[in-house]
C-alpha cells in the first residue's frame, strides 16, 4: 500500500507539477485582450489608415512622399482591401506575385511599430 501511495505521489509530481506550472505561465504572462480591447485596437487601425500623416512620414524618411502614394491612400476603398495578391511582370519577363494581407497606416506610430521585414 505504501508503494502505491509512493507511485501516485511521484506521478502528481512529475505530472501534475509542469501541467500547474504551464496553467500559471499561461494565467500570468500570456494575458489575451479583451474582445472590447481588440475591437477598440481596430476601430483605431482603420481610422489611422484612412487619414494618412504624409507630414510624418516625409519627416521621416526626409524627402516628400510619392503622388503615387498619396493616391492609393486618397482611395478609400483600395486602402481597406486585404487578402490578396498583386502579379506583376519583373525583368526576366516571368510572373511575380506579392501577397497583401493588409495595408499600413502612413503615419508615425506604424513608423516606430512595423516589424522590420515588411516589404
Amino acid at each position: 500500500m505504501e508503494t502505491l501511495k509512493l507511485i501516485l505521489l511521484l506521478l502528481a509530481i512529475y505530472l501534475g507539477l509542469p501541467l500547474l506550472i504551464v496553467w500559471a505561465n499561461d494565467k500570468i504572462f500570456h494575458r489575451f485582450p479583451s474582445k472590447a480591447k481588440i475591437e477598440e485596437y481596430s476601430r483605431r487601425f482603420k481610422e489611422r489608415l484612412l487619414n494618412p500623416n504624409f507630414a510624418a512620414v516625409e519627416a521621416h524618411f526626409k524627402r516628400p512622399v510619392p503622388e503615387e502614394l498619396k493616391k492609393l491612400y486618397a482611395d478609400k476603398n483600395e486602402i481597406l482591401r486585404g487578402d490578396f495578391e498583386v502579379q506583376t511582370k519583373s525583368r526576366q519577363n516571368t510572373d511575380d506575385c506579392w501577397y497583401i494581407a493588409f495595408y499600413n497606416p502612413a503615419d508615425e506610430e506604424n513608423l516606430v511599430d512595423v516589424w522590420q521585414d515588411c516589404k
